[in-house]
C-alpha cells in the first residue's frame, strides 16, 4: 500500500485497486512457495513493470481524451462556419441530442439535449414536424425545407434539412 501512495493521484485513483490486487496475488503465491523472502523478492521484481504499465495506460487514456476534445472543437467550428446544425433522434424517446449550432439556428438556448416538443414548436403549422416528420419516415437520405419561427426573435426563417433514417 505504501508503494501505491507514491503514484500521482490520477494514476492511483484509476489503477490503485487493481494493482493492489495484483500485488496481493503475487505476494501470496510467492509466500506459499518460498516464504516471506520469496514474497518480498517477487514484489520487488514485479513493481517496476506494474508501475510502468499503469503509467502507460494512464498516458494512453489521457491522449484519447485530448483527441476526443480536439475532434469536438473542430466539429463545432466547422458547423458554425458552415451554418450547419446536427441532431440525433432515437425513435420512441422524448428528447433529441443536438449540437450548439442546431440550437442557434432555431433560436433555442444552447443545450446538449432538447425535448422533441420544443424543437417541433418552432416549425410553422403548415409543415410537417422536424422530428418525427418527413426525415424520420423516409428511407435513405431525405431532403426537405421547412419554415420556422425562431424561438428567440420570432422571425420567420426557412431552413433546409437533410437527414437519414437508420434502423439499428
Amino acid at each position: 500500500r505504501a508503494a501505491l501512495r507514491t503514484l500521482r493521484a490520477p494514476i492511483r485513483g484509476n489503477y490503485g485497486a487493481p494493482m493492489l490486487a495484483v500485488f496481493v496475488d503475487i505476494a501470496r503465491d510467492a509466500h506459499e512457495s518460498e516464504g516471506w523472502r520469496g514474497s518480498l523478492h517477487a514484489l520487488l521484481s514485479e513493481l517496476p513493470g506494474l508501475f510502468r504499465l499503469a503509467a502507460e495506460e494512464h498516458r494512453a487514456e489521457w491522449r484519447r481524451r485530448r483527441a476526443d476534445r480536439s475532434e469536438v472543437r473542430a466539429s463545432a467550428s466547422a458547423q458554425s462556419a458552415g451554418g450547419v446544425g446536427t441532431f440525433e433522434y432515437v425513435d420512441g424517446f422524448g428528447t433529441v441530442s443536438v449540437s450548439e449550432q442546431f440550437c442557434r439556428l432555431l433560436g433555442l438556448h444552447v443545450s446538449e439535449t432538447l425535448p422533441v416538443r420544443t424543437i417541433n414548436s418552432v416549425v410553422q403549422p403548415e409543415h410537417a414536424p422536424l422530428i418525427g416528420g418527413t426525415i424520420a419516415s423516409g428511407d435513405g437520405v431525405v431532403y426537405t425545407e421547412l419554415e420556422i419561427r425562431r424561438a428567440d426573435t420570432d422571425e420567420p426563417r426557412w431552413i433546409a434539412c437533410r437527414g437519414e433514417h437508420r434502423r439499428d
